[in-house]
């Protein structure tokens, strides 16, 4: 069933929200790696589609008249003791020519190749890079429109020299994203998008087995012209949505949070939650958790430990 993402339209909209700045890269860190995102893309995670396999999808933003969006992918699995990264990409290629029509070796190095080929119907350009460690590889996979290869393929190099492989705290269920100025984790099998264009993160959970909804949670930056004590702030918020959310009703309020009823642009019945937090820079980040009212309940204890990670820096 298609998940069902209106949830995601939250009742924030109305804040100003600052654009990172060039040198504010974003990170994603798995259990056991790390990779930046370069500014613009978004990164989608998908793990375990198949057993031994993990997938980290970035994608770069739409363009107008390209065949499909472009993208980067990065795979784990596990290999051989004592093979070698160039014996992997021969082994690779070998199955590339299998299955592929119009498969075409254009470069090969000592650590990557780069092909073209017919996927889908679709005439892709490709680059594969590989590291191995320990007896698992990590396949990095840049594909693009023919035409359009060119005008990536610096992105794709910047994707695998940003790529680490490290030992990490982050456990095998939670993945965190970070930027100079905060970090935060989340389950891992929520498949949000990380969007590093502005200072919003989204991520959506599971969609429900039988309605296909999603509940989300967001990440907002905001710099204001005044400091402001939390409370000030959240009052800020319930003037203006008092005024502007259809069936606004504050249920409940704390120190640095609010929670509330309210029903969407799509006439839905929700129930948000709202962390404030604060640099005391007149920055504050503001995490929305956004859930059907029914299944609120459900969600609020994943709600606060995703908000409880959050950490200014």
């Amino acid at each position: 069933m298609k998940r069902k993402l209106f949830v995601l339209a939250g009742i924030i909209a109305f804040i100003s929200a600052a654009v990172f700045a060039k040198e504010n890269v974003m990170t994603v860190d798995t259990k056991d790696c790390s990779v930046s995102v370069p500014e613009g893309w978004s990164a989608m995670n998908s793990f375990r589609i198949v057993k031994g396999t993990s997938v980290l999808c970035l994608l770069a933003p739409e363009k107008q008249g390209e065949a499909f969006q472009s993208n980067c992918n990065i795979t784990s699995g596990v290999v051989n003791k004592n093979v070698t990264e160039k014996a992997s990409l021969q082994a690779g290629k070998e199955q590339l020519e299998i299955l592929f029509p119009n498969f075409k070796m254009i470069e090969e190095g000592k650590n990557y190749h780069i092909y073209t080929a017919t996927i889908n119907g679709l005439n892709v350009k490709q680059v594969q890079f590989i590291k191995i460690k320990d007896n698992k590889s990590y396949i990095i996979t840049g594909t693009s429109p023919v035409e359009s290869f060119d005008s990536y393929y610096s992105e794709y190099k910047n994707i695998f020299k940003s790529f680490k492989i490290k030992p990490s705290a982050i456990s095998d269920d939670s993945i965190e994203l970070s930027t100079s100025d905060c970090s935060v984790r989340l389950p891992v099998e929520w498949l949000g998008q990380y969007t590093n264009s502005s200072s919003i993160f989204n991520f959506a959970s599971p969609a429900d087995s039988k309605t296909g909804v999603c509940s989300s949670v967001s990440l907002l930056k905001e710099t204001l012209d005044k400091a402001y004590t939390t409370g000030e702030y959240l009052d800020i918020l319930e003037n203006y949505y008092s005024s502007s959310v259809k069936n606004f009703n504050l249920v409940d309020r704390g120190e640095y949070f609010h929670v509330y009823t309210a029903s969407n642009s799509d006439g839905a019945d929700i129930k948000e939650v709202q962390f404030v937090k604060s640099n005391k820079k007149k920055t504050y980040f503001l995490f929305t958790c956004t859930a059907i009212e029914d299944n609120y309940d459900s969600f609020a204890d994943t709600f606060a430990k995703i908000a409880e990670s959050l950490t200014i820096k």
